[in-house]
């Protein structure tokens, strides 16, 4: 049986992923109705995301070709203010610059069927000189009445694509 190089199985596990997400978010676009949170019979709002939550995201990012230029992971902090409001600061190491660390602000909204979405601008503050910011939209679902959230994401001017958990601390 041929030897599976392990450089190849996080970028094809993240596509897979990013599919099976697209997925599932099409058949909502597509006029299935999502539904609540059913295991506490409940409906969510932007209250329903507050305060203070771990992060963890993985992603990979492509050249203008389409072929793949950068694999990247990272975590952080996030805080909701449960009216619409978000910030925080992350770290994350990637495959061409190493490690590198930022601040987020943005905006986010929540459905009654516990889905959403946010945009989020990215400012680096490490390593020195490496200055810039980015902007990313994020499509997610609440889960466990709000104490966590899975998330995937886009960063268009980075063409990068992740997948992300948070779970309130």
């Amino acid at each position: 049986m041929p030897k599976i190089r392990s450089i190849y199985l996080f970028p094809v596990a993240a596509l897979l992923a990013l599919v099976a997400s697209a997925t599932a978010w099409s058949a909502i676009a597509a006029g299935q109705e999502a539904q609540p949170d059913r295991q506490l019979g409940e409906t969510c709002t932007a209250a329903t995301l507050r305060g203070s939550y771990a992060l963890r995201d993985a992603g990979v990012g492509f050249k203008p070709d389409g072929t793949h230029a950068v694999e990247f992971a990272g975590t952080g902090v996030e805080f909701f203010d449960g009216a619409g409001g978000t910030h925080g600061t992350f770290t994350s190491t990637n495959s061409q610059v190493g490690a590198i660390a930022g601040t987020f602000t943005g905006t986010y909204s929540v459905h009654a069927d516990c889905t959403g979405s946010k945009d989020l601008t990215f400012s680096l503050t490490q390593p020195a000189g490496l200055t810039g910011k980015t902007q990313g939209h994020y499509e997610f679902v609440l889960i466990d009445g709000g104490r966590g959230l899975l998330d995937h994401g886009t960063e268009p001017a980075l063409n990068t694509v992740e997948q992300g958990q948070l779970v309130r601390q």
